[in-house]
């Protein structure tokens, strides 16, 4: 097994993102944009779940009120990637690729920040 880091994580979605400019379609955009949504969500519950706001900071209440938001906003961000690569699907003339790229591109936003708020590794098969 093989841990991959964020980095790689980026590329892959960077690569995606090339290729849909390149002309290859929507498919790889439905599908690039879907596996980041899924990947963002399940980063986010995961958190929710195993990691709670500790440390220092976190010793007031209002401070973990906001790390807890943190991770339900990106959850948020997650379900609206996945909504997203649904409605570029039902798209027949084409026009609604150009909105799924950028939120393609975007989407590197919540995955970072859910590294960034208590890291995360992610294990790779192979």
């Amino acid at each position: 097994m093989e841990v991959a880091n964020i980095g790689e994580m980026e590329e892959q979605l960077a690569a995606a993102a090339g290729a849909f400019t390149a002309g290859n379609g929507t498919p790889s955009l439905i599908k690039a944009l879907s596996s980041a949504g899924f990947s963002t969500i399940a980063m986010a519950v995961g958190m929710l779940v195993y990691k709670p706001a500790h440390g220092a900071l976190f010793e007031h209440h209002i401070f973990a009120a906001y790390y807890y938001l943190a991770l339900v906003l990106i959850f948020v961000a997650g379900v609206v990637e996945i909504f997203v690569a649904f409605w570029v699907s039902d798209d027949q003339h084409g026009r609604r690729r150009a909105i799924g790229g950028a939120v393609l591109r975007a989407s590197v936003v919540p995955l970072a920040a859910v590294v960034g708020l208590g890291g995360y590794a992610v294990l790779v098969m192979g």
